[in-house]
């Protein structure tokens, strides 16, 4: 999640929702749409997990880049050794990794992460949000988007 201010410091959502649309959520949706088009096989995911030892300020929510410690299994360095599911989050993410060098083709497969078909589709791997993987849609994200730019 990303945060915005108003010009007078006040937390402004629409501003936020705009920045994580032009951002990240449309270039990504045209990208994936882009790969449809041509045939390419292709799986998306989503890092939704708020774990304070990574980002302290609820507000944050799982901010831009907050997923890589917990890639790296490095996520209890800094500010405690973390949680349950921040722990079985990470061991997911890294299984799905492993899984995808070692065979891009097949090897996300065997962790039951289906290739991205078709947009709007349950077909998002999603980490860290109340369990360590579960597969999510995106269709209200990605019908805010035109091409990489929001609606």
């Amino acid at each position: 999640m990303l945060f915005a201010l108003s010009p007078d410091g006040i937390l402004d959502p629409a501003a936020a929702q705009d920045v994580q649309l032009r951002i990240f959520d449309c270039p990504a949706t045209e990208s994936i749409r882009l790969r449809q088009l041509t045939g390419r096989l292709s799986y998306r995911y989503s890092f939704a997990g708020h774990f304070d030892n990574i980002s302290p300020v609820e507000i944050w929510g799982a901010n831009h880049a907050a997923e890589v410690p917990v890639i790296f299994g490095t996520y209890g360095i800094a500010r405690g050794s973390g949680t349950a599911l921040e722990k079985a989050t990470s061991h997911a993410m890294q299984d799905a990794w492993v899984a995808f060098a070692g065979d891009p083709v097949h090897g996300p497969k065997r962790q039951g992460w289906k290739p991205y078909t078709q947009l709007g589709r349950k077909q998002v791997r999603e980490f860290g949000k109340g369990v360590a993987a579960q597969d999510i849609s995106l269709a209200a994200q990605e019908a805010l988007c035109d091409g990489a730019e929001p609606l």
